[in-house]
């Protein structure tokens, strides 16, 4: 019978944290961006539309079949 290697663990890039280091670094960006009062008012008053549209949309093409029914 062969050794089955797929349960041992292997020094991959995700192992050694580079993944993570990278995500949060490109978070802090984002994080720091968001503070301000005037871009938090503006995401608000497009947020809620904006998801409602979206959750229309994928109602209605379920609703009606795909592209076959709303054709």
């Amino acid at each position: 019978m062969m050794k089955d290697y797929r349960s041992n663990r292997m020094a991959t890039a995700e192992g050694l944290g580079n993944a993570r280091g990278a995500f949060e670094e490109a978070a802090s960006g984002l994080v720091s961006s968001q503070r301000s009062p005037l871009l938090r008012r503006v995401a608000r008053r497009f947020a809620a539309p904006m998801a409602m549209d979206s959750a229309g949309f994928w109602l209605l093409w379920h609703l009606e079949g795909g592209f076959d029914g709303l054709l």
